[in-house]
């Protein structure tokens, strides 16, 4: 993964530096090639970190950015119409998923409650133990 991760950084900044060279100052007026810039730039110091206090500790601010890199792929969007047809149905589709989850919670709510009141009292043992029982309301969830 995290050979990916460099020869991706490296074709971003490959096709940065071409796209400096050549539109010179208007690339910074474009608002999706300053988004790339920012993005390569962004890559290399989260290479430099995590050189620097080591892979393991990478710090995760550093390391939310990483998913900045995906947005890239949303201005394939405004080339493809198929691809926007796909994603304006995907869109469409969240709101209805928000129904479904909201409903999933409300179920998940009440077997807690129903738990919480029926076996609030059985003692711990084998698998119900601390962190699996129907003892308190957060537990149950």
């Amino acid at each position: 993964m995290e050979r990916v991760n460099v020869a991706f950084s490296i074709v971003f900044t490959v096709e940065a530096f071409i796209k400096i060279t050549v539109q010179e100052s208007e690339y910074f007026k474009d608002g999706w090639s300053l988004f790339d810039f920012i993005i390569v730039v962004i890559s290399w110091l989260d290479f430099a970190f995590g050189i620097y206090m080591g892979h393991d500790q990478t710090s995760s601010a550093i390391s939310l950015f990483r998913a900045f890199r995906v947005a890239r792929l949303l201005r394939m969007i405004k080339r493809f119409p198929q691809l926007r047809k796909i994603f304006n149905t995907f869109t469409k589709s969240l709101r209805q998923l928000y129904n479904v989850a909201s409903l999933l919670l409300l179920l998940l709510v009440l077997y807690s409650v129903l738990g919480v009141s029926f076996f609030h009292s059985v003692m711990l043992n084998g698998s119900l133990n601390e962190h699996a029982n129907f003892q308190s309301f957060g537990i149950a969830m």
